[in-house]
């Protein structure tokens, strides 16, 4: 896989020009274990790791004021996300995903709590900022509700282009890098002056220069924006911008800038942190950290809808509900 991997990075290049203890993992900022180098001298990131946790992004109201769960608390925690797949609390835990066996066992990677009440470290009550006046009074209009539920599939389409881009099998896991149910793996690989990472789910490679490159125009936009890096002693830290207007993640702006950091932590460990900054969407910046841990592989192919027979069939949902009295 590393073969096949690598040989695809030098041809874009050329074309271009097992989980630590909750205990081990809130330490993991104050250790500074030896750090192993590639053998042009950057830090090794190389490896595939698995960032599923059921720790969420933002902050449960019940746990309102605390930063970290006891040991019985996060139990309970990976036990109600646990059984996330088989019983009615999915729809408690998550009402989106509340689609009954479109997966069977073997493919849920739901991961376990890290000990924190969210992956959201800024602001300090684990949540999103609020939303700026202008980006409220938009997501109320009748056209910002009926794209966010179309993008879903919760509402008939007029044409491909509404649903959603994971719908449409253009793009999956977006930047940053945030766990799901499934999935929630990365490989990187390093060549002198550039770090890859392959998120399998519909094959998205980011290819991150780390040396000096010219910025890039702003009218020139990508569906994973455009990442350049720089190393800052041992960590990798990414600058993202330059996505597309259609990528609309979670309602995010595409105009928001993305650093990110990846810090290795030993054999099997990485932490990986983000801000994301976008001052048309949220009143203040935020950020949030998310552990990476070794993973043994190798990565499956993820064929997304094998053809997409289903954009067809939801389609012609959509135009037998048109034709409804």
């Amino acid at each position: 896989m590393r073969e096949l991997v690598l040989g695809f990075t030098v041809l874009s290049l050329i074309a271009a020009g097992e989980a630590q203890p909750v205990a081990a993992q809130n330490g993991a900022l104050d250790q500074q274990p030896t750090v192993s180098r590639m053998p042009w001298g950057d830090p090794d990131l190389e490896g595939l790791w698995d960032y599923a946790t059921s720790t969420p992004l933002q902050r449960p109201q019940k746990y309102a004021g605390r930063e970290r769960l006891t040991e019985e608390e996060a139990a309970d925690e990976n036990l109600a996300w646990s059984t996330f797949a088989t019983s009615e609390r999915r729809s408690e835990l998550s009402p989106r995903f509340d689609l009954s066996l479109n997966f069977n066992q073997f493919w849920w990677n739901l991961g376990t709590s890290i000990g924190r009440t969210s992956l959201i470290t800024d602001p300090a009550h684990g949540r999103l900022p609020p939303r700026t006046s202008n980006r409220q009074d938009y997501e109320a209009t009748p056209e910002a509700k009926w794209l966010q539920t179309v993008g879903w599939g919760l509402a008939p389409a007029d044409g491909p282009e509404h649903y959603g881009l994971n719908a449409r099998c253009i793009v999956e896991r977006r930047v940053p890098i945030t766990p799901s149910s499934d999935n929630n793996h990365v490989q990187i690989l390093q060549t002198p002056g550039y770090v890859v990472i392959l998120q399998e789910k519909i094959h998205d490679f980011r290819i991150i220069p780390v040396t000096n490159q010219p910025d890039v125009a702003h009218q020139v936009r990508q569906w994973l924006g455009v990442s350049r890096g720089r190393w800052e002693e041992d960590t990798l830290v990414v600058e993202t911008r330059n996505l597309r207007a259609q990528e609309n993640y979670s309602s995010w702006g595409m105009d928001r800038r993305i650093v990110e950091r990846f810090t290795r932590r030993g054999e099997g460990a990485v932490d990986y942190s983000f801000t994301v900054t976008d001052l048309s969407v949220w009143t203040r910046p935020w950020g949030a950290l998310v552990p990476w841990r070794a993973a043994d592989g190798p990565i499956f192919e993820y064929a997304c809808h094998e053809g997409n027979y289903s954009m067809p069939l939801m389609l012609k949902g959509a135009r037998a509900v048109d034709a409804r009295p």
